[in-house]
C-alpha cells in the first residue's frame, strides 16, 4: 500500500493561490563565563505567539468563518483532516465516497497556514467538531523559513497537539509525514525560492523530528510517501502541480494508504 505506520506508547498555496512563506521563528541559548555573569539577570525571553495575537489574512479568515458555519451541523465523533493546502486540496471527502465508504469525514485544511495560525483557529478546524479521530499535517509552510529549526517546528506543532489533547482527551491522532518536493519541475520563481529552502533533505530531517513528537504524544506517525517518490527521492513529476503541491494523480497514489488511516 505504500504506507509505513508506527504506533507509539505545504510553500502551500496561500493568499491568492500563490505560494506562501512560513512565519519566522528561532531558538537561542546563553552561556555564562563566570559567577558574576551567571548571577546577572537574564534578558527577557521572547514571547510565543498566542491565538489572540494572530490575525489571519482575509482569504484564510473567510475559509475559517465558512468552516464555523459548516460545523454547526456536524455530528460529533467523526474524523477530521486538518492542516494547510496539502490537506485542503486533497479531495478526500469525494474520494472516500467514490470508494464506497460512508464516513463522518470533514476536511478542514486551510491553504497557507503555518502552525501558529492553525493554533489560532483550532476551534473551527478541529475542536468544535468534537472528532474521535484526527489526521493532521501542519508545518510545511513553516519549513519555507530557514530560521525554522526542527526544535522550533516541533515546539509549534507540540502546542497544537497539547491543546487538542486537553480539549479532546482520548482522541486518536495520526500525523502523516511531510510530502516530498521536486524543484526540477518548478517554473514559478516564487516556488523555486521556497524549494531552495524546503529541500527534500530538510523535509526528511523534519519528518524524523515529527516522528519523535508523535511518539511523545502517543500519536501515530504515518509515512505515505513511497508511491510519490521517483528514483532520486523527489516527488514524481507526474504527481505534482508545480513541484510542491500534489495533483489528483498524486493524491490517488496515496489514497489506499490514506483510506487505511481513516478506517483505523
Amino acid at each position: 500500500m505504500g504506507i509505513s505506520t508506527e504506533t507509539s506508547a505545504d510553500t502551500d498555496r496561500s493568499e491568492g493561490g500563490s505560494p506562501g512563506v512560513g512565519g519566522p521563528g528561532a531558538a537561542g541559548h546563553r552561556t555564562t563565563a563566570n559567577t558574576e555573569e551567571a548571577a546577572a539577570p537574564s534578558p527577557p525571553k521572547p514571547t510565543e505567539p498566542t491565538a489572540t495575537a494572530i490575525t489571519l489574512a482575509p482569504e484564510k479568515r473567510a475559509k475559517v468563518d465558512r468552516y464555523r458555519e459548516l460545523n454547526r451541523t456536524v455530528e460529533p465523533g467523526g474524523i477530521v483532516c486538518a492542516g494547510s493546502s496539502l490537506m485542503e486540496f486533497f479531495p478526500i471527502e469525494r474520494m472516500a465516497t467514490e470508494a464506497g465508504l460512508d464516513l463522518n469525514l470533514h476536511n478542514r485544511g486551510v491553504a497557507g497556514l503555518v502552525a501558529d495560525e492553525l493554533l489560532a483557529c483550532l476551534d473551527e478546524c478541529v475542536l468544535a467538531l468534537r472528532p474521535a479521530r484526527l489526521v493532521i499535517n501542519i508545518g510545511t509552510n513553516d519549513l519555507n523559513d530557514p530560521a525554522t529549526t526542527n526544535d522550533v517546528l516541533v515546539a509549534r506543532y507540540g502546542r497544537i497537539l497539547t491543546a487538542i489533547e486537553r480539549e479532546l482527551p482520548g482522541i486518536d491522532i495520526t500525523m502523516p509525514a511531510y510530502y516530498p518536493v521536486n524543484p526540477d519541475v518548478a517554473t514559478d520563481e516564487g516556488v523555486r525560492r521556497c524549494l531552495a529552502v524546503r529541500t527534500n533533505a530538510r523535509i526528511r530531517s523534519a519528518n524524523e523530528a515529527v516522528r519523535s513528537l508523535a511518539e511523545r504524544h502517543h500519536a501515530r506517525f504515518a509515512d505515505l510517501n513511497a508511491p510519490l517518490l521517483d528514483d532520486h527521492g523527489r516527488l514524481r513529476a507526474e504527481y505534482t502541480v508545480e513541484g510542491m503541491h500534489l495533483n489528483e494523480a498524486g493524491y490517488r497514489a496515496i489514497l489506499p494508504a490514506f483510506l487505511d488511516l481513516l478506517n483505523g
